[in-house]
């Protein structure tokens, strides 16, 4: 791996491929295009709008044919009005309330996965976006990271882009655990969507990937109000023990992942940035600016895998400041097309002299 200081011009990375397809929007209009809103043209559009609830602003869904045929082979699909489901038979063994395991425990707290959305240059328009949050330590650690998750992004990760579908109002009544199945019962505001397709499948992929990282949860089904259902949300999915809710291969998750630092926290030279990413040649950028928005530390390092696979990252960075102050990291890809940041993350951080 290497690393360059800023003080020291850096090669560029290796050649990379990239299909620059304007900015994170779409609309219907060539006119609307050259405002800074994303559109696939050929001759005429190829894609359909759907807004996500809870953003602030509308995020493209690609619909594109060969998104639907993945989407077709998706583990939860919306309800086949001609083929009813009937209701899961969980009742083979007695639930236990939560998981066993506790993850990363520290002191008195544990640290959990909470998965949202960020936007990203993808032509889904945004992808899935794991947070680490400490969460009290708990035997009830399945239902402290749930009730965590509908809470939403904090005030920092918001001002990073980072969003949730959740639909306000929403919590958590009941979590049971058996034989690897968690079954999640959520007040009737869950539905309460006003999303499309695209948009209530990534709502349902932020609740599966949040309550299958714990190792006695390998599936989730859904109760509203203490009911399983034939059909959920706004598009009527099926969620059953045929299609449980689980971590699915074709998820759309953010290219770049940061596991460490976490949102907010102190940072020192010499401290590890560490995740996972999905890029192209798998180089990973790097770079940290002070409160003033001056350059401290840029360079790159190398995924274990990339271009279709995701591999693992990790990288020390090193500079000099005098006092204590704000700071931003920014983990990216940089598009060989004309060099601009791709995929970017923008994590604040209090830099530690």
């Amino acid at each position: 791996m290497q690393l360059e200081r800023v003080r020291t011009p850096i090669a560029a990375p290796p050649s990379k491929r990239l299909v620059n397809i304007g900015s994170p929007y779409l609309s219907g209009s060539k006119e609307q295009a050259s405002l800074g809103i994303r559109l696939l043209w050929d001759g005429q559009p190829t894609l359909i709008i759907e807004s996500l609830m809870g953003m602030k602003r509308t995020i493209a869904a690609s619909m594109a044919a060969g998104l639907l045929l993945a989407a077709c082979a998706d583990d939860v699909s919306p309800r086949d009005p001609a083929a009813e489901k009937p209701s899961p038979d969980v009742s083979s063994s007695a639930p236990s309330p939560e998981p066993t395991h506790e993850p990363s425990p520290t002191g008195d707290t544990s640290s959990v996965e909470l998965w949202y959305v960020i936007e990203t240059d993808t032509p889904e328009g945004a992808g899935l976006f794991a947070v680490h949050r400490d969460v009290p330590s708990t035997q009830a650690i399945g239902r402290a990271a749930l009730t965590a998750w509908l809470q939403g992004p904090t005030r920092e990760e918001r001002a990073a882009g980072i969003t949730s579908l959740v639909p306000e109002g929403a919590e958590l009544l009941d979590l049971s655990i058996s034989d690897g199945t968690a079954i999640v019962d959520l007040s009737a505001e869950f539905e309460s969507t006003g999303s499309g397709t695209f948009g209530e499948r990534l709502l349902l992929d932020q609740l599966a990937w949040t309550i299958t990282q714990f190792p006695t949860v390998d599936r989730a089904l859904l109760k509203i109000r203490g009911e399983f259902k034939d059909g959920y949300l706004g598009h009527g999915f099926v969620i059953d023990t045929d299609t449980p809710l689980k971590r699915k291969k074709s998820a759309p998750l953010a290219p770049i992942q940061v596991n460490s630092p976490g949102f907010g926290d102190t940072f020192s030279s010499g401290d590890v940035v560490e995740g996972t990413a999905n890029v192209f040649e798998a180089t990973v950028s790097l770079r940290l600016l002070d409160a003033e928005g001056n350059v401290l530390f840029q360079g790159f390092t190398t995924a274990t895998c990339g271009t279709g696979c995701r591999g693992d990252y990790s990288a020390a960075i090193d500079f000099e400041i005098d006092f204590e102050q704000e700071g931003t990291l920014e983990v990216f890809e940089s598009s060989a097309e004309d060099g601009s940041d791709i995929h970017k993350v923008s994590i604040p951080v209090t830099l530690q002299p």
